[in-house]
């Protein structure tokens, strides 16, 4: 099997895990001649505080470089301090519903590795059943959901598609799961992984950890599953010490049932070249073991008992009727007339009813006042929001039943939708047809809305990818088939307004010029972009409510000419000059 590390990553990893004080102190001598320590990339980072540990104890005559100590150093305390920080949250979950600790704390906690296992995060399972509950303790504790994700969506919406979220509270991260990875595991599985928990002290408080079993295969999902580079390297030093601790009989199947074979044998084998699979060791007699046994385990697909439904019932009005429609085919016809005489199928997590004529669809509590149901989750860059179902819904307050004119924009990342072709309709009408792909000289798309197909003061749009290449089931690897647009603004105009938006024709071109990659607008626009990401100014509160950068630089090409920040020379000259900024 072709080893998916790198030559100074194996070296990284023998002088980590290898027994013999000669072998890993080679391993580590090697490494070193071949990169400066401070220039070393992340993943390979990672590993230093397992070299320390592993070279200090085995090999106490060898002289280390000082910053390795001190890395292990301030590894202990960042852990201590995350865990005394977390620690009172685990134990008020576990008072109001069950709370699983797993990964880097509940390694550190099982093997006293506080300064051996970095810890990014502590991450908690709780039961699916128990995450409204979950959510409420930690919004009482202080905890905020993180890259500005509101706690309806969580519950309500989030909770759907993805199986954890991160939270913050000062300088600690905890990251919350309500689904074990990975997502094919049963029901059978998960009630498994609650029963065979185990009781541990962690810094005087008791707390329940995954068994040694289950936490291998969270860690082998996590790291060759879902997670970075990275996070397969540290699988491999993770797997060193919980294998110490695991049952073959109990270890195989559910490796087997999970479909993670082929990571365990990258496990494996990575383990014997860096010497970790000493002859006699635990480790080694467990590895044997279980070899027989996979080679008489009939492989077994995954299980899709513990896949999610793309049921979002709770942003919709009557969940009934909207699948009665849904298994029609999407009739427009039929949608038209339930339009009419029920209402909107749309039920927004906040809907107020409140006119307003410009959105930032990036904005999680946004999306809560006017989405309806397939939306996914705020970008943790803030470029956009995705939709990611066959019909993607809003609802929109109007001033009144009169002609409109709405503007969507999309994200620059929007050409990387698999789903390209987007028919837009309105109450059930149909009024256009993107091409997100193939349209890249534009990132703003233009449609009508005839008083005469409203019902009342609100219009609702659904955009539908045809053909929609994914499904209803949430699954993380074909996660990617199910988006469709990338949304970052929509405006509301009336038709009486609409030269408002056609009349720039000077800053459209030089748009255009940009998107095509003509010089030298396109290196240009680059060097305003990075103003842009790093000026001061992007958060003083005398901008005004949805100012738009780039709207404001490409209104005016004398601006975008001088290449100015736009925050700054708005609050210092254009606010005067009467500039317009949206």
């Amino acid at each position: 099997m072709t080893s998916p590390f790198s030559e100074r990553e194996c070296l990284l990893l023998r002088a980590a895990l290898n027994p013999d004080p000669d072998a890993a102190s080679a391993g580590f001598g090697a490494w070193a001649s071949q990169v400066v320590l401070e220039e070393a990339p992340y993943p390979e980072l990672r590993l230093l505080t397992a070299v320390y540990a592993n070279l200090s104890r085995i090999a106490a005559h060898l002289r280390l470089p000082s910053k390795l100590k001190g890395k292990a150093r301030a590894t202990f305390v960042a852990n201590i301090l995350l865990a005394r920080e977390c620690l009172p949250t685990i134990e008020a979950l576990g008072e109001k519903c069950p709370a699983l600790v797993a990964k880097g704390l509940a390694l550190c906690v099982r093997f006293d590795a506080w300064s051996a296992r970095m810890m990014g995060d502590a991450d908690v399972h709780v039961p699916s059943s128990s995450l409204e509950t979950a959510a409420d303790i930690l919004r009482g504790l202080g905890w905020v959901p993180k890259y500005g994700m509101t706690w309806e969506s969580l519950v309500h919406r989030t909770a759907l598609r993805r199986s954890s979220w991160n939270f913050v509270k000062g300088e600690a991260c905890l990251d919350l799961h309500w689904r074990p990875q990975p997502e094919t595991t049963s029901a059978e599985m998960v009630r498994n992984m609650w029963a065979t928990s185990e009781s541990h002290v962690c810094l005087g408080r008791a707390v329940r950890l995954q068994s040694a079993e289950q936490a291998l295969a969270t860690s082998l999902a996590h790291g060759f599953k879902y997670g970075t580079h990275g996070d397969k390297l540290q699988t491999i030093v993770d797997a060193s010490m919980l294998l110490r601790a695991c049952r073959a009989d109990i270890l195989e199947p559910l490796i087997s049932a999970l479909g993670l074979r082929e990571s365990w044998a990258t496990v494996t084998s990575s383990l014997e070249e860096a010497g970790a699979l000493a002859a006699g060791s635990p480790a080694r007699e467990l590895t044997d073991r279980m070899e027989p046994a996979r080679r008489k385990t009939a492989a077994k697909a995954p299980s899709s008992a513990g896949l999610v439904a793309g049921s979002e019932s709770t942003l919709l009005r009557r969940p009934a009727l909207y699948r009665l429609w849904e298994k029609t085919g999407h009739k427009a016809r039929l949608e038209r007339l339930l339009i009419r005489v029920m209402g909107p199928f749309s039920k927004p997590l906040k809907w107020s009813g409140e006119f307003r004529d410009d959105y930032d669809l990036r904005d999680c509590a946004v999306i809560d006042r006017i989405g309806g149901p397939g939306w996914g989750w705020p970008e943790p860059d803030g470029t956009c929001f995705w939709s990611d179902r066959a019909d993607v819904r809003l609802l929109i307050p109007l001033r009144g039943r009169e002609d409109h004119m709405i503007v969507l924009g999309l994200s620059e990342t929007a050409v990387a939708s698999p789903n390209f072709t987007i028919h837009v309709f309105a109450n059930g009408s149909r009024v256009t047809a993107m091409d997100v792909r193939h349209d890249r000289t534009t990132s703003q798309y233009c449609f009508f809305v005839s008083r005469y197909i409203l019902s009342g003061a609100w219009v609702e749009l659904s955009f539908r990818p045809r053909p929609y290449l994914g499904s209803d089931v949430i699954l993380p690897e074909t996660y990617y088939l199910s988006r469709g647009l990338s949304v970052s603004r929509l405006q509301i105009y009336r038709t009486d307004q609409a030269n408002r938006i056609l009349s720039h024709n000077q800053a459209s071109r030089l748009h255009l010029r940009v998107l095509s990659g003509n010089e030298p607008e396109a290196s240009k626009f680059k060097r305003i972009k990075a103003r842009i990401e790093t000026s001061p100014h992007r958060t003083s509160p005398a901008l005004p409510e949805g100012f738009d950068p780039l709207v404001y630089i490409f209104t005016y090409p004398d601006l975008f000419e001088a290449e100015v920040d736009p925050y700054e020379h708005f609050l210092a000259f254009g606010r005067q000059e009467g500039r317009r900024w949206r």
